[in-house]
């Protein structure tokens, strides 16, 4: 497409010839037109028919944008159909046949067994993160107790809101 297209302004040229012609070239009028005379009958049909070309694109372009949006509200239900068949295919075949390769699934991907060292690695990294966060383990964290302020609760500031007692 070149950078100067522009379908717009051509389209707006045939919508004001065609209203033109209509307004202009009544009662027989007619203008030089290709070597020949022509009248509103001759030139009618051509604008009509240039015209139809950018009709097309605006019918095209709205029932893409429509099919597009059909598209996007329906991925949630078309993924969870595909979700649904891969386990159905796992747990008949198993992810590691050659059945459930050739529906076009593929078996998820091992973890990698690390090494001593990476482990260290893994375990220092977590203590220093825990460190510099200041956040404790889910033992060290049920042996935190927390302190209930012993005053009576103020009418209107129970739970429920209401000030009445459940």
């Amino acid at each position: 497409m070149p950078a100067t297209d522009n379908p717009g302004g051509m389209e707006l040229k045939l919508l004001m010839l065609q209203r033109g012609i209509a307004q202009v070239l009544v009662g027989g009028k007619t203008i030089p037109f290709q070597g020949k005379t022509a009248d509103a009958t001759t030139l009618g049909p051509l604008i009509a028919n240039a015209l139809g070309f950018f009709e097309d694109v605006h019918a095209k372009k709205s029932s893409y944008s429509e099919s597009v949006t059909t598209r996007v509200s329906q991925e949630p239900s078309v993924k969870q159909l595909v979700k649904d068949i891969r386990n159905g295919a796992v747990a008949q075949f198993g992810e590691s046949s050659s059945d459930f390769k050739d529906l076009g699934f593929t078996p998820r991907k091992k973890n990698s067994e690390l090494t001593p060292e990476q482990k260290q690695l893994k375990v220092e990294r977590l203590r220093a993160t825990r460190k510099a966060r200041g956040t404790v383990g889910s033992r060290q964290r049920l042996a935190i107790k927390g302190v209930v302020d012993p005053t009576p609760p103020v009418a209107g500031s129970t739970p429920n809101g209401n000030g009445a007692a459940k």
